[in-house]
């Protein structure tokens, strides 16, 4: 049962990468038949007598239309073939192949018809299909294999590898990311309007870590995972089905941008995800930049700046600057005191790290 849904599910997944199909069962946009049957071993003992092997006749069940169906199902064919095999042993022989379905509400097979004959399977050329004869022309002097190899598009396991090795991410992350085919080139477009944003950036304070691609890659991964699919899952018509970063109203460039700001320092990781809200809902062509602009989305990382706030917190505040100096249990209690005050009085736009070191300072 689970190699057959595991086949099922990558044979689903690579039909959806090269754009066969959306890979929607539940809608018909692909369904899925199995052929069940069983081997039943007999062993009629020690004396030297040989191993009887036999096989039950194949059972077919038509049209599942989800990858638990097709798990359930042959496990449940597994199962009913076995108590059917060894309670019925005179009528073994006669035993025909079947045609079922599969009833999810009552989650069993049921009986469509009996076939008499393998000529039942209709094994025979479909003649509305004529055979495709290929020429040089047509594989333009190349042979089969190299015609194949210049056209074919990548494929899943080969696009996890790609992503792995290129940008450092987790098998988990990487495989999640080719589930989605057009997630694929969002996520190289947005980590290179990143990549290209940062390092074009003039500041002398960035993080020397934001000019390494796996570290941009690293953020932008989890910002596409973590909070954009599931914007686009909150918001997606096919609420029922499976949603794809196609549906996005973010681009990879806003994602890109997006990144490039939070990780230049010049807004906080919350600030970011309310940002991507913004865009999501509200601002769905606005550059990220002027958005978090004009909703004064700004990290307040300047020391000077923040120091002169801090002086006037402690100011405003001379009986807690009193109590953290005489120390014991306020010694703990006033700092997070006045961070929230200075928090508060930046409109949470403090960057929480500089914040901390300049209060200790001050």
């Amino acid at each position: 049962p689970l190699e057959a849904s595991a086949v099922t599910e990558t044979l689903r997944q690579l039909l959806k990468h090269i754009g066969v199909c959306n890979g929607r069962m539940e809608e018909g946009s692909l369904r899925c038949d199995v052929n069940v049957n069983i081997e039943a071993v007999t062993i009629e003992g020690d004396d030297g007598s040989t191993t009887q092997r036999r096989r039950s006749p194949r059972v077919e069940v038509k049209n599942l239309n989800s990858i638990r169906q097709v798990r359930d199902a042959v496990e449940y064919e597994v199962l009913r073939q076995a108590k059917e095999w060894s309670s019925d042993k005179e009528n073994r022989n006669t035993q025909s192949a079947e045609t079922r379905t599969w009833n999810p509400t009552t989650r069993s097979t049921e009986l469509i018809r009996k076939k008499d004959a393998e000529q039942d399977y209709r094994f025979m050329p479909e003649p509305d299909l004529p055979p495709l004869v290929l020429t040089n022309d047509m594989l333009d002097g190349e042979d089969v294999q190299s015609f194949l190899s210049r056209r074919l598009p990548e494929l899943p396991s080969e696009a996890v590898v790609r992503l792995q090795e290129r940008y450092g991410i987790s098998k988990y992350q990487a495989t999640v990311i080719a589930g989605d085919p057009p997630s694929i080139a969002f996520f190289d477009q947005a980590v290179a309007v990143a990549m290209e944003q940062l390092q074009s950036s003039s500041s002398s304070t960035l993080d020397p870590r934001v000019q390494n691609e796996s570290f941009i890659a690293s953020a932008t991964i989890n910002f596409l995972i973590n909070h954009l699919f599931a914007l686009v899952k909150e918001n997606s018509a096919a609420a029922e089905g499976e949603s794809s970063i196609q549906d996005s109203k973010v681009s990879a460039n806003q994602l890109g941008e997006t990144v490039a700001l939070q990780l230049g320092g010049k807004i906080s990781k919350s600030m970011s995800k309310t940002l991507l809200s913004i865009l999501y809902t509200e601002e769905k062509d606005g550059a990220p930049s002027l958005v978090a602009s004009a909703r004064g989305m700004e990290l307040i990382s300047d020391p000077v700046k923040l120091r002169e706030v801090c002086n006037a917190v402690i100011d405003e505040n001379p009986r807690q600057m009193d109590e953290y100096r005489e120390g014991g249990k306020n010694r703990v209690k006033i700092p997070k005191l006045f961070a929230g005050k200075v928090m508060s009085a930046c409109k949470g736009n403090a960057d929480p790290e500089t914040l901390r070191d300049t209060l200790a300072q001050v």
